[in-house]
Protein backbone atom coordinates (compact mmCIF):
# COMPACT_ATOMS: atom_id res chain seq x y z
CA UNK A 1 0.00 0.00 0.00
CA UNK A 2 1.13 3.49 -1.06
CA UNK A 3 -0.75 6.38 -0.67
CA UNK A 4 -0.11 10.65 -1.29
CA UNK A 5 -1.54 13.80 0.46
CA UNK A 6 -1.57 16.92 -1.37
CA UNK A 7 -2.81 20.52 -0.09
CA UNK A 8 -3.53 22.84 -2.47
CA UNK A 9 -5.39 26.56 -2.50
CA UNK A 10 -9.38 26.62 -2.82
CA UNK A 11 -11.35 29.83 -2.51
CA UNK A 12 -12.58 29.06 0.97
CA UNK A 13 -9.10 27.59 2.41
CA UNK A 14 -7.31 24.64 1.40
CA UNK A 15 -8.25 21.49 -0.50
CA UNK A 16 -6.77 18.18 0.71
CA UNK A 17 -6.54 15.49 -1.51
CA UNK A 18 -5.15 11.87 0.01
CA UNK A 19 -4.61 8.72 -2.58
CA UNK A 20 -4.38 5.57 -1.88
CA UNK A 21 -2.63 2.71 -4.29
CA UNK A 22 -2.98 -1.44 -3.17
CA UNK A 23 -2.85 -4.39 -4.26
CA UNK A 24 -3.91 -7.65 -2.50
CA UNK A 25 -3.24 -10.71 -2.15
CA UNK A 26 -4.50 -12.79 -5.15
CA UNK A 27 -6.39 -15.23 -2.64
CA UNK A 28 -9.61 -15.60 -0.47
CA UNK A 29 -7.74 -13.33 2.26
CA UNK A 30 -6.50 -11.24 0.15
CA UNK A 31 -9.91 -10.38 -1.17
CA UNK A 32 -11.39 -10.24 1.95
CA UNK A 33 -9.18 -7.55 2.97
CA UNK A 34 -10.11 -5.30 -0.06
CA UNK A 35 -13.34 -5.28 0.33
CA UNK A 36 -12.71 -4.48 4.32
CA UNK A 37 -10.64 -2.16 3.05
CA UNK A 38 -13.01 -0.38 0.95
CA UNK A 39 -15.88 -0.61 3.06
CA UNK A 40 -13.84 0.80 6.41
CA UNK A 41 -11.58 3.61 4.34
CA UNK A 42 -14.37 5.88 3.93
CA UNK A 43 -15.31 5.82 7.56
CA UNK A 44 -11.62 6.05 8.74
CA UNK A 45 -11.29 9.42 6.41
CA UNK A 46 -14.39 11.28 7.61
CA UNK A 47 -12.72 10.39 11.60
CA UNK A 48 -9.44 11.82 10.69
CA UNK A 49 -11.16 14.73 8.83
CA UNK A 50 -13.25 15.55 11.58
CA UNK A 51 -10.53 15.51 13.84
CA UNK A 52 -8.80 17.73 11.79
CA UNK A 53 -11.66 20.32 11.27
CA UNK A 54 -12.21 20.63 14.94
CA UNK A 55 -8.92 21.36 15.46
CA UNK A 56 -8.79 24.13 13.16
CA UNK A 57 -11.99 25.96 14.60
CA UNK A 58 -9.71 26.11 17.78
CA UNK A 59 -6.96 27.11 16.26
CA UNK A 60 -6.37 31.15 16.70
CA UNK A 61 -7.48 33.30 14.45
CA UNK A 62 -4.46 33.99 11.91
CA UNK A 63 -2.02 31.58 13.60
CA UNK A 64 -0.73 28.36 12.36
CA UNK A 65 -2.99 25.57 12.87
CA UNK A 66 -1.32 22.34 14.23
CA UNK A 67 -1.94 19.01 12.78
CA UNK A 68 -4.49 16.69 15.46
CA UNK A 69 -1.10 14.27 15.82
CA UNK A 70 1.22 16.75 16.67
CA UNK A 71 -1.43 18.77 19.13
CA UNK A 72 -1.72 15.51 21.21
CA UNK A 73 1.70 14.29 20.97
CA UNK A 74 3.09 18.14 22.25
CA UNK A 75 5.18 18.49 19.47
CA UNK A 76 3.60 21.44 18.19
Amino acid sequence: MSGLWQVDPHPVGSRVTMRFAYRAAPSIRGGLFAIALRAMAPLALRRIFAGWRAELRSAPPGGPAQSPATSQQGLA
